[in-house]
């Protein structure tokens, strides 16, 4: 993984600072009310292959900002200062001094920003999310999560997320961070996803529950460390079964139990994902075949069946899209 950096954008042209917001946020329609006022800046980060942002964002000026029912990312605001209104058909809600919004994809409507505005504004593409829903649902397939639009409990759990967001931000911003470091940052986003999933409100949130509160058998929970740590190596049925210490039968009865799918499925799955996340870093473009070997395939035919069959695209259509995605620095 590359190490992630904060990125420092300002602009006083709207359609400039389109074109910056298009990079990670997606197209959208964008209308500046007093462009004579505008002066847009973004501090924070970009998350790789430009799948969204983390970051402090302000126009200086009042924006209607429209999202269509073909927008793909997840859009998350909480206002630090002045007040956005979001319409969404004949509903309309007022958010200011702490309380926070989600947008889901597909949900039609309006964001309206105040002149003095200045919020912190979370991104996320919907493949990112749908691919931490795999790894908490295991190869349980679930509909894509579709949130509440007030964030709940911001006293709480939510107001939890965002200190921790805040954080985040700011030891981006030091000369010397953790969060720099190759693979650190984007960690600790992918946390931050989970946790979203995991606290918010949504038509997804008794399935995510109900499976995290499952507790696995130590020697499954072997197994499945063994296969993470170990994933790029030509693994069989034998070295699993000695990692979790039982037979083949037992192993595969225990396996389909409380993972919801065999052993090797679970491998596979495994190295489908790690490759799905190389094909979407940033940096040099890797080759696929290169990624393949990478992460323990072997036969290039068969990755790309699995593949389109597991992200509803194939390889080559990733690249193509992080390459498009990829954003301005």
């Amino acid at each position: 993984m590359s190490a992630q950096r904060l990125v420092s954008y300002c602009e006083k042209s709207p359609d400039k600072a389109y074109r910056f917001l298009e990079s990670f946020c997606g197209q959208h329609a964008f209308r500046v009310l007093a462009p004579d006022k505008f002066n847009f800046s973004f501090q924070g980060s970009v998350t790789s292959a430009g799948n969204g942002s983390f970051g402090h964002l302000q126009y200086n000026s009042n924006v209607s900002v429209q999202l269509n029912s073909d927008y793909e990312n997840y859009s998350l605001s909480l206002p630090l200062k002045g007040r956005q209104t979001v319409v969404a058909g004949k509903h309309e809600s007022h958010f200011s001094d702490g309380r926070a919004f989600i947008l889901s994809p597909g949900q039609q409507g309006s964001i309206e920003v105040s002149e003095g505005c200045r919020f912190l504004l979370v991104t996320i593409h919907r493949s990112t999310v749908e691919l931490e829903l795999r790894r908490l649902l295991g190869s349980k397939r679930g509909k894509l999560p579709v949130f509440a639009l007030e964030m709940t409990g911001m006293g709480g759990l939510s107001a939890s997320w965002w200190r921790s967001v805040r954080v985040y931000l700011r030891e981006l911003a030091r000369d010397q961070s953790i969060f720099t470091l190759p693979g650190i940052g984007p960690e600790l986003e992918r946390g931050l996803i989970r946790s979203l999933l995991l606290t918010q409100d949504s038509n997804m949130k008794d399935q995510i529950d109900q499976a995290v509160s499952t507790a696995l058998p130590p020697s499954i929970e072997r197994a499945k460390a063994f296969v993470e740590q170990n994933y790029a190596e030509p693994l069989t049925l034998g070295h699993l079964q000695r990692a979790a210490g039982l037979n083949a039968s037992r192993l595969g009865t225990q396996f389909r139990e409380h993972v919801g799918q065999s052993p090797m499925g679970y491998l596979k799955q495994i190295r489908l994902e790690r490759a799905r996340e190389l094909l979407m870093c940033p940096g040099p473009v890797r080759k696929i075949s290169t990624v393949v070997l990478d992460v323990g395939f072997n036969h290039f035919g068969r990755f790309s069946i699995d593949y389109k069959e597991a992200f509803g695209e194939s390889p080559k259509e990733t690249v193509a899209r992080a390459l498009i995605d990829r954003p301005v620095r």
